[in-house]
Formats: C-alpha cells, structure tokens, sequence
C-alpha cells in the first residue's frame, strides 16, 4: 500500500519575519516569527510474513526513513517521528508540483 505522509518543519526565520517562498515550490505559512511548511512525503506500508507492519519513505536518492509496528497506525505513526528526524538532519527536499489530466 502507497501513500503520503504530510510533515511539518517548524522554524523562526533568519531574517526577522519575513519570509520569501516560491508558491512553486512549497506551502509555507509564517505566524508569530515561526514557520510551518508543509512537505509531502511519498510511503509505502507492508505487512512482512510475521504480521508486523513495516513503513518506508525515501526524501531523496540514498536518504530515506523506515518505521514498523504492530498495526499499519503504529508504522506510519513511527515512520513520521522518524521522517521529522531526518528532515531535521539533512533538511526539507526539493518539490515540484504537477497537474495532470486524467481521462
């Protein structure tokens, strides 16, 4: 099963409050000096031949977050902390944002 897990940063601005984003490239909000960008994050969840759920989630090429548990909740749940670890580490991956037509 595939999915998308949406993770938050929370930061102050380097630069008073002020915050410059390209509408292209991320939803970003900035209150009280903070701001929260919103970062979708593509997973998959299995469950392995033991009944245990597994989660994973690759940022980026060779960068990617694991999470497992013992229902699908409990793997996504540990698969998220973990992704907000790593985004904390090696920061928020670049995005691109696509409409497409489905007929």
């Amino acid at each position: 099963m595939a999915g998308t897990i949406t993770s938050c940063q929370v930061g102050t601005p380097s630069h008073g409050n002020a915050l410059r984003c390209d509408a292209a490239h991320c939803s970003a909000t900035c209150q009280n000096g903070a701001v929260t960008r919103v970062v979708h994050v593509p997973y998959v969840v299995e469950q392995d031949e033991d009944g245990a759920w597994c989660a994973s989630a690759q940022l980026r090429p060779g960068v990617a977050a694991f999470g497992e548990g013992q229902t699908q909740d409990e793997a996504l749940a540990d698969l998220r902390s973990g992704l907000e670890l790593l985004i904390e580490e090696v920061g928020i991956p670049d995005e691109m944002t696509l409409t497409l037509n489905v007929a």
